[in-house]
């Protein structure tokens, strides 16, 4: 009987040449729907097979070098919540109330 190479000397570890979706996204620690975005929007490359979608290791490595995700993306001062002291520069309440009002007033009008 022959001994398997990877055990007579030492463990390795055998990462597939193609990978479907779910073991893309576990390996790189994305949710699925996220890669299939991607796919779809052209960004990661893909093979559809029947029943499975699969994705290079290397296609997936070049897009996790370019990945950026929108929530990791700091916000503006005027939103952060640290920031306290500036004002917003969405307006007072009362304008946006008195804007709101008179939306809903020339829809009305405009209803007749």
């Amino acid at each position: 009987m022959l001994a398997d190479p990877a055990h007579q000397f030492g463990a390795t570890i055998q990462i597939p040449v193609f990978l479907t979706v779910p073991e893309a996204a576990s390996l790189v620690r994305r949710h699925p729907e996220t890669l299939r975005r991607a796919i779809r929007q052209g960004r990661l490359a893909a093979w559809r097979q029947p029943g499975c979608t699969l994705v290079s290791v290397e296609a997936l490595m070049a897009f996790m070098e370019g990945f950026l995700c929108p929530a990791s993306v700091t916000k503006s001062l005027t939103s952060n919540s640290a920031v306290g002291s500036i004002a917003s520069s969405g307006g007072s309440a009362k304008s946006v109330t008195a804007y709101r009002q008179e939306q809903r007033m020339r829809r009305s009008l405009d209803k007749r």
